[in-house]
C-alpha cells in the first residue's frame, strides 16, 4: 500500500508524464515493482497512459476522488470566498494546508495584474519561510514544540528568511498575538504575503488563507491594512468546513 501511494504522490509533485524508469529512479524501486503497481492503478483508472510516449499521467478516478473530497470538505464553497477576496484586493489569493513541515497550495485565485507571481495548486514552501506556514505554527498548541520539531538547520530561501530558531520563536509569538502573519520576501525575493488561519471550532488550525503580491505593490502599510479582509475570509471558510473535518 505504501508503495502504491508513493507512486501516486510522484505524479502529484510532477507537472509532466512519467515513465516506468522515471518512477523507479525517483522512488528507488525496481522497474518490475513499479510496472506492477502502475498496471494495477491504470486498470482502476487512477493512472492513464499516453499511447505515443508510453508514459503515464493521473487518470479520471483521481479527478473524481478529488471532486468528492472537495464537496465533503466544503472546498467548493471556499472558492467563492477566495474569489471575493481576490476581487476586493486585486491580488492573488491562496488556500494552503500543512503537510508535515511544508505548506501546500490547494486552491488559488490569480491576480488580474500582469505583474504577479504564479504559484499554482500543488506548490510547496517550508512552513518557517511562508506567511501561511508561519501562521499555522503560531496558532498551534505549543510554539516551542513546533520550532523544536523543524529540521535543522533552517535553510535560507532568500536573504530575508528567518533561520534562527530563537528569532523564529519570537516571530511566531508576535503572530499569535495579532492573529495573522506576514512574509517580507522570506520565501521569494520580490514577493510579499499576508496570511490568516482557518480555525476549527475546537481551536485547531485547518488551513490558511494568504494574500500574495509583488513587493512593489505591497508596502508594509498596505500589507497590514489588508489583514482584516484576510481574517474575515478565513473565518468565513472555517464556517463552511464540516465539524471534525480537516482540509
Amino acid at each position: 500500500m505504501a508503495r502504491t501511494l508513493a507512486v501516486l504522490a510522484a505524479f502529484r509533485e510532477e507537472r509532466r508524464d512519467l515513465g516506468i524508469a522515471d518512477l523507479a529512479a525517483r522512488l528507488s524501486l525496481s522497474a518490475s515493482t513499479v510496472h506492477r503497481i502502475v498496471r494495477a492503478l491504470t486498470a482502476e483508472g487512477y493512472l492513464a497512459q499516453n499511447e505515443e510516449t508510453e508514459r503515464y499521467y493521473l487518470g479520471r478516478s483521481v479527478v473524481l476522488l478529488g471532486q468528492a473530497a472537495n464537496r465533503r470538505l466544503g472546498l467548493h464553497l471556499a472558492q467563492t470566498v477566495l474569489d471575493s477576496l481576490g476581487e476586493e484586493t486585486g491580488e492573488s489569493v491562496n488556500l494552503g494546508v500543512r503537510e508535515q513541515n511544508e505548506m501546500v497550495v490547494v486552491m488559488r485565485v490569480e491576480s488580474p495584474h500582469p505583474l504577479r507571481f504564479s504559484q499554482g495548486p500543488g506548490s510547496r514552501l517550508p512552513v518557517y519561510a511562508s506567511a501561511m506556514g508561519k501562521v499555522t505554527l503560531a496558532r498551534s498548541p505549543s510554539i516551542d514544540d513546533e520550532v523544536a520539531g523543524l529540521p535543522t538547520p533552517l535553510t535560507p530561501l532568500t536573504a530575508n528568511t528567518i533561520t534562527s530558531p530563537e528569532k523564529l520563536r519570537r516571530e511566531l509569538m508576535r503572530i499569535n498575538g495579532r492573529g495573522y502573519s506576514t512574509d517580507y520576501e522570506e520565501a521569494i525575493m520580490g514577493v510579499r504575503c499576508l496570511a490568516a488561519p482557518v480555525m476549527s471550532p475546537h481551536g485547531a488550525v485547518l488551513a490558511a488563507i494568504g494574500i500574495q503580491a509583488p513587493a512593489v505593490r505591497m508596502p508594509r502599510a498596505r500589507l497590514h491594512k489588508l489583514a482584516p479582509l484576510a481574517l474575515a475570509a478565513a473565518e468565513e471558510v472555517a464556517q463552511m468546513v464540516p465539524d471534525a473535518h480537516h482540509l
